[in-house]
């Protein structure tokens, strides 16, 4: 998830924003009994362990992070606390230590999927459909499904201006500079963002700085 330029023709009209309309699965339908694929008893476990494992372990307690590692199996990452695969792991491990059976954490209803039965097997078979290439250069945001976020520019050059010149968001409410969107534009592709040093930073700044 990004930013990303994409070859489209010049007189390429979508609308700024808006989804591009061969990202979107017509037949995709959530599931009716869930919200995520989980079950009812995994969301409440979740919601319980989110107080402790995301927000204790920073407190301080020795002991507390002592059982919190056990269940996540490993220490916390600080500043941070746990992540989400370790609310996962002590899900699992507490669910194991109960005795409860495979496949609780589940729901019952979509075995998991997160969709509707009766539409998954149509919407797994759809494809997705990219927007026409072309001699153009437009910015896209890949935090969504995917959308346009500059107007089509004829050159490279062009597109970083205006980028820059707008402060266009590289990450968040961070913009960046001509040379950095140049950079990016060149590669093609960066992502939302990097952590160097405690410090995190747009992906575009970081792909424009490690290209030759």
């Amino acid at each position: 998830m990004g930013r990303e330029v994409r070859r489209v023709p010049m007189d390429f009209a979508w609308p700024i924003g808006k989804t591009w309309e061969g990202f979107l699965n017509p037949h995709y339908r959530k599931c009716p009994k869930c919200d995520s694929g989980y079950s009812r008893s995994y969301e409440i476990l979740h919601e319980a362990l989110t107080a402790l494992m995301w927000r204790t372990p920073q407190k301080g307690d020795a002991n507390v992070s002592r059982i919190t590692a056990f269940l996540a199996g490993r220490e916390a990452t600080a500043p941070f606390g746990h992540d989400s695969i370790d609310m996962w792991s002590a899900c699992k491990k507490l669910g194991e230590l109960a005795g409860l059976p495979e496949g609780w954490a589940e729901c019952a209803h979509c075995e998991g999927h997160g969709e509707d039965p009766l539409t998954r097997a149509a919407s797994e078979a759809w494809t997705r459909t990219a927007p026409p290439s072309g001699d153009g250069w437009q910015m896209w945001e890949t935090t969504s499904e995917g959308s346009p976020m500059s107007p089509v520019f004829a050159t490279p050059e062009e597109l970083a201006r205006w980028l820059a010149d707008t402060g266009a968001s590289a990450f968040g409410r961070q913009g960046a500079t001509y040379e950095e969107w140049l950079g990016m534009c060149r590669e093609g592709w960066a992502p939302s963002a990097v952590m160097s040093n405690g410090v995190i930073r747009s992906g575009v700044a970081a792909v424009s700085e490690s290209r030759p």
